[in-house]
């Protein structure tokens, strides 16, 4: 569930990501041509840990030097974790917190 809800915003971000680009050229200054190779980026980062959330989750690596043992792979939640972001680029760095933030079944304060 949690990968389908990622993929999903990554569609929408990619959708958006013109509108995106006049936002945070008028939020921070910056050219908009730097937002456009950045922001056309940021849907991958959603998809690739859509990725890790579908895959990782119960995984058994061998455990090296002992048949006898059997590593498993189990995520656990945080909680709620606070995302701080800067003022240069703000929906880059937020998605790279926010997508493995999520990702991993937590929530998340931003600012």
């Amino acid at each position: 569930k949690r990968a389908t809800i990622l993929r999903n915003a990554a569609q929408e971000l990619r959708r958006r990501v013109p509108e995106l680009c006049d936002i945070e050229t008028r939020q921070t200054g910056r050219p908009r041509r730097e937002y456009q190779a950045q922001l056309g980026r940021v849907p991958e980062w959603f998809e690739y840990h859509a990725s890790l959330a579908e895959t990782t989750e119960g995984a058994a690596p061998n455990f090296i030097g002992d048949p006898d043992h059997l590593c498993v792979v189990q995520k656990v939640p945080l909680g709620v974790c606070g995302l701080i972001t800067p003022f240069n680029h703000p929906l880059l760095i937020a998605s790279k917190k926010l997508a493995p933030c999520l990702a991993t079944g937590n929530t998340a304060v931003v600012k």
